[in-house]
């Protein structure tokens, strides 16, 4: 193996083991099943959650291998629909209700951006084996759209 792939490998590796020090609703890298409260209640602010969100993103840029890759596509989309918990169904059109946490205000153009994400949102039973459950949702953008989501977080 070489030099260049030995180390792709090892940073992918150790970006999946780190996504584990993120907040609750981004703990999914464990393959643990996340508890829905926490995940909601983990979401204090709306400049926190895209801080967040550009962070996985981030992350997501340094995946080697396709686990890496699942696992932060599989927070995204979970964080996405914490948030949509926080701001009402906005994000889904979808009342969501069962939460005593106050509402979250939220811009238009971040409305959009979260709406953009979401719409990369894709069900797979891909790695089945690591979630809760069978069938689990992932980010897997199109490229455009990922580029133009890349550029709305400074990531590009």
């Amino acid at each position: 193996m070489s030099g260049g792939a030995s180390r792709r490998i090892w940073v992918s590796a150790l970006l999946t083991a780190s996504l584990a020090a993120l907040p609750p609703a981004f703990s999914q890298a464990t393959f643990q099943p996340v508890k829905p409260e926490e995940a909601v209640g983990s979401i204090l602010s709306l400049k926190q959650f895209k801080r967040q969100m550009r962070t996985l993103f981030s992350r997501r840029n340094d995946c080697q291998d396709a686990p890496c890759l699942n696992a932060i596509g599989t927070q995204i989309c979970e964080a996405l629909g914490a948030l949509d918990v926080r701001i009402a169904g906005q994000l889904t059109g979808q009342p969501t209700g069962g939460t005593n946490l106050p509402t979250l205000s939220i811009a238009q153009g971040d409305l959009s951006l979260m709406r953009l994400i979401y719409s990369q949102c894709r069900p797979t039973n891909a790695q089945y084996w690591q979630f809760a459950s069978v069938l689990h949702v992932s980010y897997q953008p199109q490229p455009a759209i990922d580029s133009q989501v890349q550029r709305a977080f400074g990531l590009r």
